[in-house]
């Protein structure tokens, strides 16, 4: 598989075939399922950390309102 191609891959340049896809798993000696695994629990802790920014970064904002509303 060409570098170039790699790179466009890492980059979002570039889509990844199936016939790809298995190159790529093979080439990290790893089952599907377990490369999958791998990327579901890399997400699971990027979408966990996108929640504390969100909720750091709006949570203040989000609480004066409820002060406001209060009677």
């Amino acid at each position: 598989m060409d570098r170039s191609y790699m790179g466009g891959v890492e980059r979002g340049e570039r889509n990844v075939t199936l016939a790809n896809m298995e190159r790529i798993i093979a080439a990290l000696h790893m089952k599907p399922s377990e490369f999958f695994l791998a990327l579901d629990a890399h997400f699971r802790d990027i979408t966990e950390q996108l929640k504390t920014v969100h909720l750091q970064g709006f949570a203040p904002h989000y609480l004066q309102g409820i002060n406001r509303q209060s009677p």
